[in-house]
């Protein structure tokens, strides 16, 4: 564990580039998080900045360790997410953290480290800078079956068109992407965590 001097230290900022893998075009985004957030804070980010809605197991994987919800009930066996800490970790620039969702549909995500900075006065943290294109609907089939999906919505002569269409609903747009909508869940869901103070749940 980190040892914290009595001197209140600058906050440090991880800046996270985040893919989800195995969909073309990409879907990504910019990802600020405070170094003292544990792996359960991480992973509450990740799934309101893509638009996940957290019905499914997951797991961080970084380098041979694995960091999840232990809970015996889902008989994964990992460290706990809850315990640690991003800043308790010897990352460096250009580290890697895959991130699975969705053990059925297989969503993996990779993280990469981009940058380390210190906290801006008067923002607040976590925050999401940017990014690209709208989070895949919640129990499509993974990457194959929301590739199929996104075919028929683009041919109305699609046999599956309708099915599709049904599924997804009108308001369903593939390109959307509103990064001030995401600050928006962000700040209210961490509203009472302010920057760095979320250390553990």
């Amino acid at each position: 564990m980190v040892t914290m001097s009595k001197r209140k230290r600058p906050e440090i900022v991880y800046r996270f580039r985040l893919e989800l893998l195995g969909v073309a075009p990409t879907i990504w985004r910019t990802l600020e998080v405070p170094s003292t957030f544990s792996f359960f804070y991480l992973h509450r980010v990740i799934q309101l900045a893509l638009g996940w809605e957290d019905y499914h197991l997951h797991l961080f994987k970084v380098e041979k360790m694995k960091i999840g919800d232990p809970n015996p009930e889902w008989d994964l066996q990992c460290l706990d997410e809850r315990d640690l800490l991003l800043g308790e970790f010897p990352l460096q620039l250009g580290d890697e953290i895959r991130y699975e969702y969705d053990f059925g549909d297989g969503w993996d995500h990779l993280l990469v480290l981009e940058a380390m900075l210190l906290a801006e006065k008067d923002v607040t943290y976590p925050r999401c800078t940017g990014g690209a294109r709208a989070c895949p609907l919640e129990d499509c089939g993974g990457p194959w079956g929301y590739s199929e999906m996104l075919k028929a919505l683009a041919d109305p002569t699609d046999p599956d068109y309708e099915h599709w269409s049904s599924w997804a609903g009108e308001d369903f747009d593939p390109e959307d992407f509103d990064f001030m909508a995401i600050n928006a869940d962000l700040a209210k869901a961490f509203k009472r965590r302010s920057q760095g103070k979320a250390k553990r749940s």
